[in-house]
């Protein structure tokens, strides 16, 4: 493979770890937000 080929895909190997800590955040607020959501209507009780 080409210097230029590998460069590309070390880029976009860096961008999708990226996007996938993003998404794990974005899921663990989620979850949390559904949590106190569930709290606050009383479904635990």
């Amino acid at each position: 493979m080409s210097d230029k080929k590998l460069d590309d895909l070390e880029k976009n190997i860096d961008e999708l770890i990226s996007l996938s800590q993003k998404l794990k955040e974005i899921n663990s607020d989620l979850i949390k937000r559904n949590e106190k959501s569930k709290e606050r209507s009383g479904f635990f009780k």
